[in-house]
């Protein structure tokens, strides 16, 4: 009986040991995934700013969640303005969850920073920082926007001046940092001074 058993042991586990990658599999796979990845940022770096362009935005509507995101990085963080805005553009399109970052440190706990982060449905951390999470919604034709997800109200514009987006009703401009962030300041309700608060889009 203790030999069928063994038996049965070693047939069962020899599968599990024949699925194995080796070291130099994975080291090809790397190589591989990593020479893909130089091919595409060679396409994004064309010295032709129209072909440059025209990579970014095919890369971004692939539907590749990693092409994507290597497109999205390149366009936040470019110095071509076009370039930029064409990349916010189509982040704005994926109607993203935006981390929003609130600074709140000067507010010395200020009650009325955390009941508007309450009403956002974030939070306020021990150090004074206040978290949401804000879902863009589709594209409203007629009111030019981007409307919150499962709202009628405006949540996000792009224009040739620039980015703004709505928190709690009041509108605030955008600016992309050198990371390719985006930051501005807003007015919350009964906070007596402008919130800071930071959006992260580029990896």
């Amino acid at each position: 009986m203790r030999a069928v058993i063994i038996a049965i042991s070693v047939a069962l586990a020899s599968p599990a040991l024949g699925q194995s990658i080796s070291a130099s599999d994975i080291a090809g796979q790397i190589d591989s995934k990593l020479a893909g990845q130089s091919e595409y940022r060679a396409l994004l770096d064309d010295p032709d700013p129209r072909r440059s362009r025209a990579a970014m935005q095919i890369m971004m509507e692939s539907g590749d969640v990693d092409l994507s995101r290597m497109a999205l990085d390149f366009g936040m963080t470019s110095t071509d303005p076009v370039v930029r805005r064409l990349a916010l553009e189509a982040f704005l399109n994926s109607r993203p969850a935006l981390q929003v970052t609130f600074d709140g440190r000067g507010l010395d706990g200020d009650r009325h920073f955390k009941s508007n982060l309450s009403r956002l449905g974030g939070t306020v951390s021990a150090n004074g920082f206040g978290f949401a999470s804000l879902r863009l919604g589709e594209w409203d034709e007629e009111k030019s926007c981007w409307l919150w997800n499962g709202a009628t109200d405006c949540g996000a514009r792009l224009t040739d001046a620039g980015a703004s987006i709505t928190i709690l009703g009041s509108w605030s401009q955008l600016f992309l940092n050198e990371n390719g962030d985006l930051q501005g300041e807003t007015n919350l309700h009964n906070v007596a001074q402008p919130v800071a608060f930071l959006i992260p889009v580029a990896n």
